[in-house]
């Protein structure tokens, strides 16, 4: 966890029971001779691509969508577009990071996709997998309650800005990967985390956050 993370996020983190970042890093160079296969066009080489990435992706878009059904699509539209063009790839290192861009890049075309039903009356999603859903049942009922209180305030936040809050304090990575993931600056990636920190901060007793 990113340090100066409040206590309602390490309980989250912790409960959550999030691989750390770190592993990913470690993966990426493993990564690496799948990549160079698969960029040759070879079927098997992506198969193990996908069977090493989609757990991982699945479950963060899980937490960022808030819906099974919708995650799963999502990272099933995220592969499709990699592997359509994994040519294009420059680094045959950076794999992950730019799959997981691609995916959340999906994730706000559902997330667009909502309001735009909402504004016509015919917004059907029900979430399944909210924070305060995900965790399991040994968490405080204190912390369970805020964490409610902090799903609530998320779903009313822009996309971009709760996505950067999330990649950053729940997903763990640091700044600068959340901004090559977000595909932004990363004055934009700490403006979006700050927009989101200071409406959490605005209901909930989270200080101590650091960007």
């Amino acid at each position: 966890m990113p340090a100066g993370g409040s206590i309602l996020e390490s309980q989250m983190r912790s409960h959550l029971k999030l691989v750390k970042p770190e592993a990913e890093l470690r993966a990426a160079d493993e990564d690496y001779p799948f990549v160079v296969r698969a960029v040759a066009g070879e079927a098997v080489a992506q198969a193990a691509l996908f069977e090493r990435h989609v757990q991982r992706l699945t479950s963060m878009l899980t937490r960022l969508l808030a819906s099974t059904t919708d995650a799963e699509d999502a990272a099933q539209d995220a592969f499709a577009i990699a592997f359509g063009e994994i040519g294009k790839l420059r680094d045959l290192h950076a794999f992950g990071g730019w799959l997981w861009q691609i995916a959340v890049n999906q994730a706000h075309r559902r997330f667009r996709r909502r309001r735009f039903n909402r504004l016509l009356g015919l917004d059907r999603h029900v979430p399944d997998a909210t924070l305060e859903q995900l965790v399991d049942c040994a968490m405080l009922p204190d912390a369970r309650v805020d964490l409610a209180r902090v799903d609530r305030i998320l779903n009313d936040m822009p996309a971009k800005d709760r996505t950067a809050w999330m990649l950053r304090y729940i997903e763990g990575h640091e700044m600068n990967d959340v901004a090559q993931i977000c595909d932004c600056s990363l004055a934009t990636a700490k403006r979006r985390i700050g927009a989101a920190k200071a409406k959490l901060v605005e209901h909930l007793d989270l200080e101590g956050l650091d960007e």
